[in-house]
């Protein structure tokens, strides 16, 4: 799978935003509550981009997009922003971007990406978060990372 290329900035904070589709089938009764069931388990994202490219960057970016993103066609591989950090996203290009060029001489590209498998905690990762407190956790890992960088770095040097 293609990557995107690495020279490149991450995209700006702002309109940064996950949208992730609806996996839910609702269907009224005639009486009684409405039921609800899960439609897919895996179900696409959409998240607005925008980057400041100077000229030679947006020249990469022109040329990327299409040349190995098939003209926005391909799913590539792209670090993105989510609650785990900076991670790979498996993404495609939902339609043709757009760049203005800024009174400022940078080229404003946006467009909307499509995620698929968006990185989240697994359930088990859950269950620990939920059934521990942040305090107990951090200190655990505070303690875990002074055994192993600290204390065992001193007996494994000595």
């Amino acid at each position: 799978m293609i990557r995107f290329p690495a020279t490149l900035p991450m995209p700006l904070a702002e309109p940064y935003a996950v949208k992730p589709a609806d996996g839910v089938v609702r269907t009224d009764m005639e009486q009684g509550p409405a039921r609800q069931r899960r439609e897919f388990t895996q179900v696409p994202t959409k998240i607005p981009v925008k980057w400041r490219f100077t000229d030679a960057q947006y020249a990469v970016f022109d040329a990327w997009y299409q040349w190995k993103g098939k003209a926005g066609a391909e799913w590539f591989v792209i670090p993105l922003r989510s609650g785990l950090g900076v991670i790979d996203h498996v993404a495609r290009f939902t339609k043709q971007y757009e760049a203005p060029l800024s009174s400022g001489g940078f080229w404003l590209v946006t467009v909307e990406l499509e995620v698929r498998d968006r990185p989240v905690l697994s359930e088990a990762e859950l269950d620990i978060l939920l059934d521990s407190s942040w305090t107990d956790l951090s200190g655990a890992v505070t303690g875990l990372d002074s055994l192993a960088n600290i204390i065992l770095s001193d007996h494994i040097g000595a």
